[in-house]
């Protein structure tokens, strides 16, 4: 199945292909909101949730509906259900990054709490309703141990998806908690566990086939088995003890070893796609947000540095390596619009990857034109890459 991943997506023009590219433009559009609107002086919360719940997952949503179904040699039954996800998330998430606004009314977390949860609650049940009665072997595709790992790790994101939705709710009333313990945590849950974590299972399932090598078997498990397990433990322990110390050890060797992995794959690789290179250059990002933490961590970076650490993990490590797989998934030669070309794409991505830099330097240094400096840059790479995936998407739908 996933040796075929980017003709399914290119050539579905109705049905779940359909619902697939509606929620990647969905995140393109919070991709935009979250750039233009840090210029506009959003706040930084708000800026987490449209960068997290906005762009990556919906991101994740639309392909999930394609892929997950796939892996049982099933196609996602016809159904108006995906329709009301997108609806109930856009809007959740929209009043979740609202509440952080200045009189903002109350409720309106609740409220979009409420909508997330009930959103990822449809999109739980849509999914088992095209799951129902599958019989085919998920491991039948998968042509090593790494691919097998990667099989068994798909569901832990998607657990941790569930947890993070009712904690997030939990949150806005007396209910208890089951993993994070701060709005915060439930941010790290989502980023880590859900986004990182798919990152990592799509990486050693699809890159290697991207590239056109074997997936190293040792590093994959490794990636995998750690990667699973740092979110649920940072998100319980945030900023507390030596338990967080551990899983900060854990998810960031996880990040630091999937890097390490990529590079020796890309080493013995001649394809030098420009999506390839994207989700090389936000690896890499996210290497480099792992030493700032670990360097505050141990005492040998100021603790004012760890801004510098959650502008790369967002703008450059999640970014611009969904970014990357967006463009593998939808390549600029689809388009028909003038402009919407390799050359556009990889200044747009090169855009967002120097502007989270320069913002993470910034913010880290506490020079406030440098973070506009990198923000704007970063905006100008959202522009444009929301520009080619439209004609891409255009495109389709007339095909």
């Amino acid at each position: 199945m996933l040796r075929t991943v980017v003709p399914l997506v290119a050539v579905t023009g109705s049905g779940v292909g359909r619902w697939t590219r509606l929620f990647t433009l969905a995140g393109v559009a919070f991709l935009l909101l979250w750039r233009v609107g840090l210029l506009a002086g959003v706040p930084a919360r708000s800026a987490v949730e449209l960068a997290v719940l906005g762009f990556v997952l919906h991101v994740v949503f639309g392909h999930a509906y394609l892929l997950v179904p796939a892996y049982f040699g099933r196609v996602h039954r016809s159904s108006p259900l995906p329709g009301v996800h997108l609806a109930l998330a856009a809007s959740g998430t929209l009043l979740l990054a609202a509440s952080y606004l200045p009189a903002t009314p109350d409720g309106t977390r609740l409220a979009g709490a409420l909508l997330w949860a009930a959103g990822v609650a449809v999109f739980a049940g849509s999914l088992a309703r095209s799951l129902r009665g599958a019989a085919r072997d998920p491991f039948a595709d998968a042509s090593n141990r790494a691919e097998r790992a990667a099989v068994l790790a798909v569901p832990v994101p998607f657990a941790y998806l569930v947890v993070g939705s009712y904690d997030l709710l939990a949150g806005q009333t007396a209910a208890p908690r089951l993993l994070a313990a701060s709005p915060a945590g439930v941010s790290h849950l989502f980023a880590a566990g859900v986004a990182a974590l798919l990152v990592f299972v799509l990486g050693v399932r699809l890159l290697p086939r991207f590239l056109g090598v074997d997936p190293l078997v040792g590093p994959s498990v490794f990636v995998l088995v750690a990667g699973s397990v740092g979110p649920g433990l940072l998100a319980g322990s945030l900023w507390g003890g030596r338990l967080f110390r551990a899983a900060a050890a854990v998810e960031g060797a996880a990040v630091a070893a999937f890097f390490a992995h990529a590079v020796a794959l890309f080493a013995r690789s001649d394809r030098r796609r420009v999506g390839l290179s994207g989700i090389l250059a936000g690896l890499a990002a996210g290497a480099v947000a792992v030493l700032v933490a670990a360097g505050v961590a141990v005492g040998w970076l100021p603790p004012a540095r760890i801004a510098g650490h959650a502008a790369l993990v967002l703008g450059g490590f999640l970014t611009v390596t969904v970014a990357g797989f967006l463009v593998q998934f939808y390549p600029p030669s689809v388009a028909d619009a003038p402009g919407a070309s390799e050359t556009t794409t990889r200044a747009a991505l090169a855009a967002l990857l120097a502007g989270a830099v320069v913002e993470a330097s910034g913010l880290a240094f506490g020079v406030s034109a440098l973070t506009s400096a990198g923000r704007a840059l970063a905006a100008a790479g959202a522009l444009a890459l929301a520009f080619v995936l439209l004609a891409v998407v255009a495109a389709l739908e007339t095909r």
